[in-house]
Parts: C-alpha cells; structure tokens; sequence
C-alpha cells in the first residue's frame, strides 16, 4: 500500500495495462523466488516487499479504471470487483491449505505463481478512454515538467476535504485490520479447533463477498446518500470489534464473522467510490494513492494489538507468580 502514490503516478503515465501487468509479473518472479527462500529474513524481502510492490502496481490500477469506466453504476461495479477479491481469498485459502498438505508450501508458492498468468492476460482488458477524443487534464498537461507535477500532487493536502477523508479511514483502519489477522489465534486460545477456527474467517468472507454486491447496488441509487452508508458501516463495525472479549464460543465467533462481513462491505466498497466523488476523475489516481499509503500505517495496527497481548500476558504471569510467592510466604509463617 505504501507503493499507492507510485503506482497512480506510473498509472498516468504508462496507462493501467502496463502497469497492471508489470505488478503481476512482479508477483510471479518474487512468489517463485519466495519458494526458495532460506530463511525468514529473505521471505521478509521477496514475499513482503517485492509481493508488497508487486500488488500495489496490480490492485491500484483496477480500482482507479473502475472508477473511471462506471457512471451510472460505478459502486455496483465496484462491488462486483471487490467481491471477486473476497470469493478469491475463500478459494485460495482453501487451495493453499490443500496443495500445502499435497506439495509442501514451497510447491504450493510455485503453482500459485503460475496461477498469476490469469491477472497478466486480464490487464489486458483495461483499455483507454476515449483513444481518439480525449481531452486533456491538468495533469496530462504537466507530464513535460516533473516539478509542477510534484507540487499539483502535494497540494491534496492542501483540500480540508481531503485531509478529513484520509485521516478519518487512516483511524479507522488501524483497529479494522486487528481481528484479520489476530481472530483465528483468538479462537485457537479459547480451545477452539483450528479447523473450526478458520471456518470463522470463511463465513466472513462469504458474507463480505455477498454484501459487497449488494451494497454496490444500493449505493447507486439517488435516493441513498453514499457517505451516510459508508458511517453507517464503520460505526456497525466499531460496535461488533467492542463485542469481541464477550465471545467465548465458536457459535458466537461465527456469528461476529457473518455481521462483519455485512458492516465491513459498505466501507470496503466505498473507499475508491467516494475517493473519486470528492476527488474529482483528474485527481483520483494520485489521491487514491495516497489513501493507500496511508492505510499501509495504519496496517501497524495488528501487530500494535500483539504487543500489547503479549504485554497484558507478562502482567498476568507476573500477578500470579506474585500472588503464589505471597501464597507461599504466608504459608511459610504459619508453619
């Protein structure tokens, strides 16, 4: 997400084929160079920096074209896009698991590397708009000077406007990301199988997947005020993340997983939407980059949350000890 602003830039410049391509490419080569890896520390460089790079040249793109492709429809489409997200991590993380048991992990990178052929013909589709016709926007004017360029890209955070949006959802991103990726742990901590642990992320994204279409098609009505849903859904999702020490059983973890799948859709989907409203067509590639930059600080949030799990235990274990050594002192007297 950090690679956001680069992304939309070399998008303007290049067009979104070439560099959807090139980021699908750059995730075959490091996905098979991660198949290799010898340790941890060089998975760190090829799986979570040139994968990292890799998708953000893939992912922006998408939803910037989409963006700029759609009127009447465009948080339909959106939804539509968004949802595929959501079916492929259902299919993958199943698929994984099996190849994983079948091939080993460094097998199961390779074949999914080879899968990534499927995004490099789809970028192909990503045509330009009006080829023929096509007037010129402020930006395209500037290509030739790459210091006024500069300075039109920084001054977004000159718009008030803008400045809310963006820290509004970095905020609100911190805490979202937190039971993504700490919630199957949780669930194996209350004792829960992990089979059934990670059947709770399934019904999530099975529900997210279904809820993104639907809420596409809602928020393209006239009569349904767009920002209002986007609230909406980061307050239903607040109230659900406040929930979560209450539930104990895999019953309740299941159910949390369904209505986070309907809340988180609304404001999933409408990111890129509203991103464009507000930004306007000219300025939504840099803008969009920067709101993904941002939300790559704000991925700090789970291992934020970790440390201070891992915190909150060591005082547990120190109470205790204390407890026993008071225990054991007050016995000791007694004898």
């Amino acid at each position: 997400m950090v690679c956001g602003p680069l992304s939309g830039k070399l998008t303007v410049r290049y067009g979104a084929r070439e560099i959807s391509i090139l980021g699908s490419l750059i995730i075959m080569i490091s996905t098979v160079c991660s198949s290799y890896a010898p340790n941890l520390g060089t998975l760190f460089f090829t799986h979570g920096f040139l994968t990292g790079v890799g998708s953000s040249f893939a992912f922006t793109p998408g939803m910037i074209m989409v963006s700029q492709y759609f009127t009447t429809k465009r948080s339909l489409a959106t939804g539509i896009v968004m949802s595929g997200g959501a079916a492929g991590a259902l299919v993958q993380t199943r698929l994984h698991l099996f190849l994983i048991d079948v091939l080993g992990w460094r097998q199961s990178l390779r074949v999914f590397s080879g899968l990534m052929i499927i995004c490099v013909i789809t970028g192909f589709t990503y045509l330009p708009l009006n080829p023929k016709g096509y007037t010129r926007s402020v930006v395209d004017n500037l290509k030739n000077s790459p210091l006024k360029k500069f300075v039109v890209d920084l001054g977004l955070w000159k718009d008030k406007v803008f400045l809310i949006w963006v820290a509004a959802n970095g905020l609100c991103k911190f805490g979202f990301f937190i039971p993504y990726v700490h919630l199957v742990k949780h669930a194996i901590q209350l004792g829960i199988p992990v089979h059934s642990a990670t059947n709770i992320m399934l019904f999530l994204g099975l529900t997210s997947m279904i809820s993104r279409i639907i809420f596409g098609r809602i928020c393209d009505s006239e009569r349904i005020n767009r920002l209002y849903i986007n609230q909406a859904s980061v307050f239903g999702v607040g109230l659900l993340y406040i929930l979560i020490p209450l539930l104990h059983s895999y019953g309740s973890l299941v159910a949390f997983g369904l209505f986070l799948g309907i809340a988180d859709a609304g404001n999933y989907i409408l990111l890129p939407v509203l991103t464009f409203d507000l930004m306007g067509a000219e300025k939504m590639p840099v803008a969009w980059g920067f709101m993904l930059t941002v939300n790559a600080v704000s991925c700090l949030g789970p291992p934020f949350a970790d440390v201070q799990r891992l915190h909150h235990s060591l005082c547990m274990k120190e109470h205790h000890t204390s407890s026993m050594m008071i225990s054991h002192s007050r016995h000791t007297f007694v004898v």
